[in-house]
């Protein structure tokens, strides 16, 4: 048992269990005033005990089947908080409406509203590929961990996990602390209309309106923009790739920059949103591989013996 511990924890294990562990603490302090409580103290342990098994292997199995474990874990608990953040924001601040500070901001920084200028260029083709490009954000993450599992880079996958897991969740924290709607959302608002000035709605071809509403209907989630989560991860996705699986970046390359473009197109975000998430993706790109490096000297000194596996992590790191 002592071995498979050894040779089954990793960085992603490790930040899944404490962003849960957080995670439950906050559901027990708030548990008066936090709406489904019960449920998100039954989710947050459930994503803990399914790590915990994992990790020691209670059931034998091959290190493949784990890693795909960790992936069907990550892909659960990135909606999962990002929910959850949205009763947060209820509970901690009410309704607040700091939009205006965002508008100034981009006055202040960049001479304006970046998504009232895209208004020059808008054209349905465009508008369609990219409302396409936005709900395809969280796909290029598990298009990534295809092409390292179809080319037998197993090792590599906890590496992107948990950079993905980690932009993810830090991403929902600041939705939490820093509580911001998007232009298009305060646009439809008669208190907040004045903020932005679009001259029309915006037309695609077939997908775009149904494309929109999905998304308005998946999620009870408003306060969602700083920074930018499809930012956030996009680029730190690409950085992965690049460093991980050549061909796979090139491959999501195009939808990637589609995706950043559109937050600013599509009214989905300001510009200092985009800014913060680009910034923060560069910072997680650059520290990933010391956090990866830093845990393979871990596991020397726990005594894992795989010097073929860590020195390919290492050489990739």
């Amino acid at each position: 048992m002592r071995e498979s511990v050894k040779n089954g924890v990793e960085l992603v294990d490790l930040l899944l269990l404490g962003f849960h562990a957080l995670a439950l603490v906050v559901w027990v302090v708030l548990w008066p005033r936090m709406p489904q409580a019960g449920g998100a103290l039954l989710a947050s342990s459930g994503m803990m005990v399914a790590t915990v098994v994992n990790i020691f292997q209670v059931v034998p199995r091959s290190s493949k089947v784990a890693c795909v474990v960790r992936v069907v874990l990550v892909v659960l608990s990135c909606p999962m908080l990002y929910e959850r953040a949205n009763d947060l924001v209820t509970v901690l601040h009410g309704t607040p409406s700091i939009e205006h500070y965002f508008v100034a901001l981009d006055h202040r920084l960049f001479g304006g509203n970046p998504s009232e200028w895209t208004e020059r260029i808008h054209h349905p083709v465009l508008t369609e590929w990219l409302q396409i490009s936005y709900v395809l954000y969280f796909f290029l993450p598990l298009v990534v961990g295809f092409f390292l599992m179809l080319s037998g880079r197993w090792q590599l996958m906890p590496m992107l996990l948990f950079a993905v897991l980690c932009a993810a969740h830090v991403n929902a924290v600041f939705y939490v602390f820093v509580p911001v709607r998007s232009p298009f959302f305060i646009a439809e608002l008669p208190e907040t209309a004045h903020l932005v000035r679009y001259e029309g709605e915006l037309a695609g071809l077939w997908l775009t309106d149904t494309l929109r509403q999905m998304l308005l209907d998946s999620t009870s989630m408003r306060y969602d923009c700083f920074p930018s989560g499809h930012t956030f991860l996009t680029v730190t996705t690409l950085g992965m790739a690049y460093r991980l699986h050549r061909t796979a970046f090139w491959v999501i390359l195009p939808v990637g920059v589609s995706i950043v473009f559109s937050t600013i197109y599509l009214r989905y975000h300001y510009l200092v949103d985009l800014v913060v998430g680009l910034v923060f993706a560069t910072l997680l790109i650059w520290l990933t591989p010391h956090f990866e490096r830093h845990w393979v000297r871990v596991r020397a000194r726990m005594g894992v013996r795989d010097k073929e596996e860590d020195t390919q992590r290492v050489s990739r790191a």
